[in-house]
């Protein structure tokens, strides 16, 4: 889940330093350990307070080297005797440090000599259980550095990456934290606790699936209450059943890793587990074939399924807890010869309902799309193949229209997210519920507004559009290639020409394209089938991400919107009308002020934010 860096407020509300102590003058009548618990910052006010208190002391590199037995001598925390026992120690054991010693003889807690460090330093302490990490600035050091250096970014201030380190004297943590961030870089204190619960908390805990898996694989399990929410912060090591865990925790990391899909995949000799995320199929692990069975049986009973039945496919669904954020599953089941076969499609809300502005239109073409929203009639159009985006396209449209206080209702397969605010039904094939057959319900019920999942059929397109030309306004999706197939496609269906070029305000078509990872870039070797299709000259440059930690191999981190806008020209009504061809309405298109599909994506791959690899692959033919 990427977000913009932290901004901090200029200056503070007298409320903000509360419990927030500045260090006593007299440092003799205060215990330091005492101080220091009351000096982690727990919020961002309080850490800029920390940071600006401590940017006139002298840096790490110019305070010289840290003598700790004199430090704790002088702050009152140990005796000279106690120091100089843990000297003898050290010299008979020359690989321990001093302050593990005196933590082992039971004279300093750990806290304390890593708070005593960080003072020394001019190093801030910080309250990482209760601090809030910005994932766009935990996201600038892969994963793989954080763990073994211990340290974790968490926000940035003023252009600098402020990073948590657990050792302040850590010499090789702080070069590491420089070298991966490419910027400036303020380090503040934190206990390791602390942080390998905030490690876990942002890049999701490896070690809870190990564990889930060894337990699993002894014990087969599939008991479970399929009506309340499965909570995905369970203790992996409480009284869970170890199927249960290993479930949960297959779910939890997909969740922490921004996957939009969980494969389960029954080979000859294993089970391979993967996720999808920003669109490419990123290997996970492979499970023993003996945890299949229990596996499938567990998600069955999670999503209502009857886990006896293995010769038919299943859909199902269920609502998962992770923390405060609540997730919902849409599962697929079908059998293949080497046994049933998983998908499990993750619906986040947090990820996937946006505002219109958040979508990622240039600012005119919202301001295009808007007016067509704001109208009381006509159909609006969002076409693209399966998972390009139309959905949360569809649903920022939706909550654009509800903003407007009007009777909204929706008819789709299946319902994926809950709107406050509008009617929602799911179509049922088995009873009878079509799309069709729903909407010509809907329309007695007088909504002012209408969203259909999908036209898919001629029934559903013509009653569609003729709601659309008796007052409603209509929302729904295709499945074309471009804006201007959108039209012919109308027709192939059966619908009459006029009546779609007196409905039709205007068709979105659109694509998710992958933005490169910023860790791995490097030059893209592109070629000449490339450069001919996409019309790119022999001496344009263009780069790629080749895979890092931070983008677990895959080059891409995240991904971005590309899309062409087609408003509804009266030029465009007349050829529509006079059943002109695609490359007339193409033409058309264009002379409307369409920036066609294709020139967004290489404008994308020429300023280096996505490859050229990836413009080739989500061409427009």
């Amino acid at each position: 889940m990427s977000a913009n860096p932290v901004t901090l407020f200029p200056s503070l509300p007298p409320e903000a330093d509360r419990g927030f102590e500045r260090r006593p003058a007299n440092r003799s009548t205060v215990r330091l350990r005492d101080y220091l618990q009351r000096q982690s910052a727990q919020s961002l006010a309080q850490l800029k307070r920390a940071l600006a208190d401590s940017s006139s002391a002298a840096s790490t590199e110019e305070r010289g080297p840290v003598r700790l037995g004199e430090l704790v001598v002088v702050e009152g925390l140990a005796s000279p005797g106690e120091v100089t026992r843990a000297l003898e120690l050290q010299r008979a054991q020359p690989s321990r440090r001093l302050g593990e010693l005196l933590v082992a003889e039971g004279v300093l807690d750990a806290q304390a000599v890593r708070h005593l460090l960080a003072q020394h330093l001019g190093i801030p302490a910080v309250d990482l259980a209760r601090f809030p990490i910005d994932p766009g600035a935990s996201s600038l050091v892969p994963e793989a550095v954080c763990r073994r250096c211990r340290i974790l970014p968490l926000c940035i201030v003023d252009a600098t990456l402020v990073v948590a380190l657990v050792e302040p004297a850590d010499k090789a943590a702080r070069d590491a934290a420089r070298f991966t961030a490419k910027r400036p870089v303020q380090f503040v204190i934190a206990t390791a606790t602390d942080l390998a619960a905030a490690l876990d908390r942002c890049f999701g805990s490896d070690s809870d699936l190990d564990t889930a898996v060894m337990a699993a694989a002894s014990v087969q399990d599939s008991d479970g209450d399929p009506e309340a929410p499965v909570d995905l912060t369970a203790d992996v090591a409480g009284e869970e059943r170890p199927v249960i865990r290993l479930v949960n925790s297959i779910i939890k990391q997909a969740v922490h890793r921004r996957a939009s899909d969980v494969h389960i995949r029954p080979t000859a000799r294993g089970v391979q587990l993967s996720l999808r995320i920003d669109g490419m199929m990123v290997p996970l692990r492979t499970l023993s074939r003996q945890l299949l069975a229990p596996v499938v049986a567990r998600i069955k009973v999670m999503t209502r399924m009857d886990f006896s039945q293995r010769f038919l496919p299943q859909d199902g669904s269920a609502r998962v807890v992770d923390g405060e954020r609540m997730v919902d599953l849409r599962v697929s089941v079908i059998p293949t010869v080497n046994g049933e076969s998983v998908v499990i499609r993750i619906l986040d809300a947090e990820v996937a309902l946006k505002s219109l502005d958040q979508v990622g239109f240039d600012a005119d073409d919202t301001r295009v799309l808007r007016n067509m929203l704001s109208r009381s009639s006509g159909m609006v159009l969002v076409t693209g193949p399966t998972g390009s985006g139309k959905t949360t396209t569809l649903y920022a449209a939706l909550r654009e229209v509800l903003a407007r206080q009007i009777t909204v209702m929706s008819v789709e397969n299946p319902v994926e997210y809950h709107i406050d605010g509008m009617d929602q039904i799911s179509v049922h094939h088995d009873i009878g519920l079509t799309f069709a057959k729903a909407l010509r319900h809907i329309l007695r019920h007088d909504p002012d507004a209408i969203m259909v999942g999908e036209i898919r059929d001629a029934e559903t397109a013509e009653v569609s559009l003729e709601a659309a030309m008796t007052g409603h306004l209509v929302l729904s999706t295709l499945h074309t290639n471009s804006a201007t197939a959108a039209i012919p496609r109308l027709i192939d269906m059966g619908v009459a020409p006029y009546l779609i070029a007196s409905t039709i305000s205007g068709v979105v078509a659109q694509r998710l394209v992958r933005i490169n990872c910023s860790e791995c870039l490097a030059s893209e070797e592109v070629s000449d089938e490339m450069r001919v299709t996409l019309g790119v000259g022999p001496h344009e440059r263009f780069a790629r991400g080749f895979g890092c930690d931070r983008c677990s191999g895959t080059g891409y981190l995240g991904r971005e919107v590309m899309y062409e806008l087609m408003p509804m020209t009266p030029a465009l009504r007349s050829a529509i009308q006079d059943q002109a061809g695609g490359e007339e309405l193409q033409r058309l298109a264009l002379e409307g002020g369409m920036v066609p599909l294709p020139s967004r994506v290489l404008a994308m791959a020429r300023e280096r934010r996505t490859s050229l690899a990836e413009a080739f692959r989500i061409r427009i033919s």
